[in-house]
């Protein structure tokens, strides 16, 4: 008996293991940045936001109108790594890349917002240039003029405007990760330009709600030396980790960023979300859980039953040091 519970435990020891324990590839980027992630308490509750999901992916590198808009090294990179990530998480996935104009991109969002409905997840992914203007958000075709500040609102689509899609379709979650102003494309306009100040400005949305921005509020991010940008490197990372809450998830990214760039880059979220997301399903933290608490009640029983076992050999011998003499 003692044997089968010995096996017992070794058996829920190993589960434990496989589930708990998840180390990145051996790379040189990722020996340092091993997870192995504690229990997100949150996700276990019974409010995990379900339904079909959808994605809008806006990869935008290849910059041709303006020569004061440089090009970009990674948004494709990004972009396609983000639609295969997002795909095995289940979503269904609209993907552009290089939108030339304001209409392409306008476009694209209207395919996306038509899918969604009230019992559905939406997100909305892009990496590009990107400018503020009177505190709003605006993001850049590639073949976008913009002499003037004039010119933005006429040639660049809002931010806003996906947000205020994305609500009007009525569903329950929305997800929007802005990987943008890798740089300030118009400092070099001076008192002729347009938008000196860097990065995007914050935006307000309605409840059920993420907006995620590679860095903080009027700061530029990096594009990034390797495959991908920082951010969306460090995003690619645990996106697809079981049972990570949203919210988790932006934290380890977070806390990624800041270790790669020496605390420089800081990305932020604005957030009215209510429930509890997972991109690999929130169910899986239970799972653990569980599993430990099976392990925790065969440890206890195997201690007490070597406990008995114990004081079962010590009663024999008692027994034996008082048993009369045979005849």
């Amino acid at each position: 008996m003692n044997a089968i519970r010995l096996i017992l435990l070794m058996t829920l020891v190993s589960v434990l293991i496989a589930c708990n324990e998840i180390i990145p590839s051996s790379d040189e980027e990722t020996k340092s940045d091993k997870f192995s992630p504690s229990i997100d308490q949150s996700a276990m509750s019974t409010d995990e936001v379900k339904g079909k999901r959808y994605a809008l992916i806006i990869g935008n590198a290849n910059y041709i109108g303006d020569p004061y808009i440089v090009p970009l090294k990674n948004p494709l990179n990004d972009a396609r790594d983000m639609r295969q990530s997002l795909q095995k998480a289940g979503f269904e996935v609209i993907y552009r890349k290089d939108a030339i104009d304001r209409q392409a991109m306008m476009s694209a969002v209207q395919a996306f917002t038509q899918k969604l409905h009230p019992s559905s997840v939406g997100l909305f992914y892009y990496a590009g240039h990107a400018v503020q203007v009177n505190g709003e958000n605006y993001l850049i075709p590639t073949q976008a003029q913009l002499p003037t500040e004039t010119e933005v609102k006429y040639e660049t689509m809002s931010a806003q405007y996906v947000l205020d899609k994305m609500e009007k379709a009525g569903n329950v979650f929305n997800i929007i990760i802005l990987d943008a102003c890798r740089d300030n494309p118009f400092s070099k306009r001076g008192k002729r330009g347009l938008a000196r100040i860097g990065g995007l400005a914050e935006m307000h949305h309605a409840k059920g709600a993420i907006i995620a921005f590679a860095t903080s509020p009027n700061k530029t991010a990096e594009d990034g030396s390797g495959k991908n940008g920082v951010y969306t490197k460090h995003l690619l990372k645990v996106i697809n980790l079981p049972g990570l809450t949203l919210e988790e998830m932006f934290k380890r990214v977070r806390k990624g960023v800041l270790h790669e760039t020496n605390n420089e880059q800081i990305p932020w979220e604005n957030s009215s979300l209510i429930g509890n997301f997972c991109f690999m399903g929130c169910q899986f933290s239970k799972s653990v859980e569980e599993a430990r608490r099976q392990v925790e009640e065969a440890m206890i029983e195997t201690k007490k039953a070597k406990n008995r076992a114990v004081e079962a050999e010590i009663g024999n011998e008692k027994e034996e040091l008082h048993m009369p003499p045979a005849y």
